[in-house]
C-alpha cells in the first residue's frame, strides 16, 4: 500500500501534468509508468479530497470585470 503522503505526491504530479501542461490521460499513463484507469482515479480522488478544484465563471461576472469593453463589443 502506497503512505497517503506519496499518494498525495502522485495525485498532485498527475493533476500538473493534466490540467497545466495539458496532457492526455494515455500520455501520463506513458510517462509515470501506470495504467490510463490509474491515472483517471487519481485525477478524481485529486478533486474528491481538495487537491485540485474548478471554478467556472459566469460570463456576467467576466463583463463586469472587463476594463476594456469586450464585453460590451461582443453584444453588438
Amino acid at each position: 500500500m502506497i503512505p497517503p503522503e506519496k499518494k498525495i505526491e502522485r495525485m498532485v504530479n498527475v493533476a500538473r501534468l493534466y490540467y497545466e501542461q495539458n496532457m492526455t490521460q494515455n500520455e501520463i499513463a506513458k510517462e509515470l509508468g501506470i495504467s490510463r484507469p490509474l491515472v483517471s482515479i487519481l485525477l478524481t480522488e485529486a478533486r474528491a479530497c481538495g487537491v485540485v478544484t474548478i471554478t467556472i465563471n459566469r460570463v456576467e461576472d467576466l463583463c463586469a470585470l472587463a476594463e476594456d469593453g469586450f464585453c460590451e463589443r461582443e453584444k453588438e
